[in-house]
């Protein structure tokens, strides 16, 4: 989808700052009834789209993990249930990613590039044949975020009641683009619903036990709340011995969530982080069920080998080694899914090669 390169934007507000998300709205006026309409999306950074407030696709962390200096992967999406006759608007919120976020285990930023940038085109063919098209250009308008920060190690900041403000309109992105753009093959996707296994209270905070350690995110569900409240939330795979959380295994990532909703509030969903994790702590808000729900990700897979046993503990041995494949298959093979590494690596991958190919 080589016209995506002709169509990059990136934001007006200047210098870079760790964790920044930008917002970017277009309005889309559709005059006659749609035979078909696509989305073609692609980003140096993480981006997530929605279409009349509702998410296209079902992919995350779109576009996903490559060797940005070489290849770019880019989704095409069917939207035409999304759009109407009339007045409709697209919103791109588009984070750093592993593109310019904090990343590797040292700790840095900008590893592939200084500045994130977001290209689309929509196409729209009508009842009547004709075709039309909407791309990202320097007309697109942009706004405040929501997100006052948001990576993969520290988490997500967030502000369902913020008042968005307009900014201007963006800039056509004139950085180094990848030379090959190929379509996403395995994309990350939200897979098991995990369900909480015990609930304690601990110095004022409730820790939630999911029973499995695995890689996922939480929704908070806003409706549960009696007004407006900001949750923080963070997330471990142990407890210490007190039955606090403990989280010095995260050397420098705080994998944490500091959301704050109204009761009319979208339900809440990480867009730019996951993490490895068990159990969470909850403070800023008393917790009742319903509120939090938790579901594990990984690259979407197809099941090909099973094994079982009667006795327990080899069993679980496997579930084990099986949860930790999942764990870790999130967009690359990683080294670990809870502390600020979480890189592609091929010292256990190569070791676990086989094993993994068997499973999926």
């Amino acid at each position: 989808m080589n016209k995506l390169k002709q169509y990059f934007i990136t934001t007006n507000q200047g210098e870079y700052r760790e964790g920044e998300v930008h917002r970017f709205c277009q309005s889309i006026k559709i005059s006659y009834p749609i035979q078909a309409a696509t989305l073609t999306a692609t980003a140096l950074g993480v981006y997530e789209i929605n279409i009349n407030s509702e998410k296209v696709g079902d992919q995350l962390f779109a576009p996903g993990f490559t060797y940005y200096h070489r290849d770019l992967f880019y989704q095409t999406y069917d939207v035409t249930a999304q759009l109407q006759v009339g007045d409709n608007q697209l919103d791109a919120w588009l984070g750093q990613g592993w593109y310019a976020g904090r990343f590797t285990h040292e700790n840095l930023t900008q590893i592939y590039g200084e500045q994130t940038a977001i290209s689309w085109v929509l196409q729209v063919t009508y009842a009547d044949g004709t075709e039309e098209q909407f791309v990202s250009d320097e007309k697109v308008e942009e706004y405040t975020s929501k997100y006052s920060y948001a990576g993969f190690y520290d988490g997500e900041i967030y502000d369902a009641t913020a008042t968005e403000q307009r900014i201007g309109t963006a800039q056509h992105y004139s950085g180094k683009i990848p030379e090959n753009l190929e379509k996403t093959l395995i994309p990350v996707k939200l897979q098991e619903e995990m369900h909480v296994h015990q609930v304690t209270e601990k110095d004022g905070k409730t820790i939630l036990d999911f029973g499995q350690n695995f890689a996922g995110m939480l929704e908070i569900d806003p409706s549960y709340l009696n007004g407006k409240a900001t949750i923080n939330i963070r997330h471990g795979e142990i407890l210490n011995e007190d039955g606090s959380l403990y989280t010095e295994n995260l050397r420098e990532a705080k994998a944490e969530l500091v959301v704050t909703l109204a009761p009319d509030s979208p339900i809440y969903r990480p867009t730019f982080t996951y993490m490895g994790f068990r159990y969470v702590e909850i403070s800023g808000v008393k917790y009742q069920p319903g509120l939090i729900k938790a579901h594990a990700i990984y690259s979407e897979m197809k099941r090909t080998g099973t094994f079982e046993t009667s006795n327990a503990k080899v069993q679980r041995l496997y579930e084990n080694q099986l949860w930790g494949q999942k764990s870790n298959y999130v967009e690359v093979p990683t080294d670990c899914p809870q502390r600020d590494e979480r890189q592609g690596y091929t010292g256990d991958g190569q070791v676990f090669a086989r094993t993994g190919a068997y499973n999926y």
